[in-house]
């Protein structure tokens, strides 16, 4: 598809960007052929157009109300996402922006040989440690939890891996591992979180994140081990390839994104994920729920009426299986059962009222 959309034997919108700055030893370009699930990611996301974010568009904020339903400014825009899949989760609608489930299937192949590019990025192994804090209780929980954190990413580190990523859910926990890591001699910390300037995460990408990228590294050779305290940010968009990874409890999808950073490129590399997280209780069952199957109704005969020299007039004598008297708290109470309160109420009052006795009718109504 990309050979033919560039030879301009098809004709499809494009989004092209150019990565054409001076500081750049190699200046290349991207387009949605190249990229095409990548429509609302940072590759494209970020960049300029017109004097503007793109995301901040005119033409690409139609992904704000485009859904399967509504597909048609998504076809404009990039067709190929209408294939490939796309999900706009950092948009105003957040993870539950536009999302379009992937209609290609692939059966070439390529992603189960481990011999070809592809396959080697789809077979490379990547097994992680599950690490339960036990401590992690109450006010205490964050701090455990940060040391936690921080002490896994040590040990991958003492483990001969050089690049290693850390991800924490939130900003503050992020703040606590980057503080406990800045001081360490022999490592380089760096930390990258979503409420940093622009101009900070930019210098801190091109400068500190550049010998991390998945272009180059099979050649890289680090000077010192350099760990990664991002949050989410991280793992949308990001082209990075680590040797080894730590992680806070997250929802599947998020996991899904945080581990396609881990030996991402498929290299020859054992690479390691830690686990850590805190022991929760199993919520406990709701019981079930007291259920006994209805009786018959009963049946009010005419005998069973009587006269009350208190009353002084009839009322109905309820039938023992309309009514079961139980014993709560040291009283006796009578609680009615199936359909007859309305009936069983009406009767007494029909009673009460032939009699001509409006006591009755009041007494037996409160009953």
């Amino acid at each position: 598809m990309k050979r033919t959309v560039h030879t301009d034997k098809v004709s499809l919108p494009l989004i092209v960007t150019t990565f054409d700055q001076e500081e750049l030893p190699k200046k290349f370009a991207v387009t949605s052929s190249e990229a095409p699930h990548r429509a609302a990611d940072a590759l494209f996301r970020d960049s300029l157009f017109v004097g503007l974010i793109f995301r901040k568009s005119s033409k690409c904020r139609i992904l704000d109300t485009v859904d399967v339903r509504k597909a048609a400014g998504l076809f404009g825009l990039c067709p190929t996402a209408l294939i490939f899949g796309l999900w706009d989760s950092t948009g105003p609608r957040g993870g539950l922006g536009a999302k379009f489930q992937r209609a290609f299937e692939d059966r070439s192949g390529e992603g189960r040989d481990p011999d070809h590019r592809l396959g080697r990025r789809q077979l490379a192994r990547k097994p992680a440690i599950l690490q339960e804090i036990k401590q992690a209780k109450g006010k205490r929980a964050p701090d455990m939890l940060a040391k936690a954190l921080t002490k896994a990413a040590l040990e991958l580190i003492e483990e001969q891996l050089r690049a290693i990523v850390v991800f924490a859910n939130r900003i503050a926990a992020a703040r606590k591992i980057y503080r406990m890591l800045q001081d360490r001699e022999d490592i380089e910390a760096v930390l990258l979180t979503g409420r940093m300037r622009p101009i900070d995460k930019d210098d801190v990408v091109d400068r500190q994140l550049t010998l991390l990228r998945s272009e180059v590294s099979e050649k890289r050779a680090l000077p010192k081990p350099r760990i990664v305290v991002a949050t989410q940010t991280l793992a949308v968009g990001a082209d990075l390839d680590f040797d080894g990874l730590v992680t806070e409890c997250a929802s599947l999808d998020a996991l899904r994104r945080r581990f396609g950073r881990l030996n991402r490129m498929g290299r020859p590399i054992e690479a390691r994920a830690g686990y850590p997280a805190r022991k929760r209780r199993p919520a406990r069952p709701d019981p079930a729920p007291d259920y006994r199957p209805p009786r018959p109704l009963p049946s009010v005969r005419p005998s069973s009426l009587r006269r009350s020299k208190r009353d002084r007039g009839f009322r109905v004598v309820r039938p023992p299986d309309e009514l079961v008297r139980r014993r709560r708290s040291g009283t006796s109470r009578l609680r009615r059962r199936g359909p007859l309160l309305a009936v069983g109420a009406a009767l007494r009052l029909v009673e009460a009222g032939l009699a001509g006795s409006a006591v009755a009718a009041r007494r037996l109504a409160a009953q």
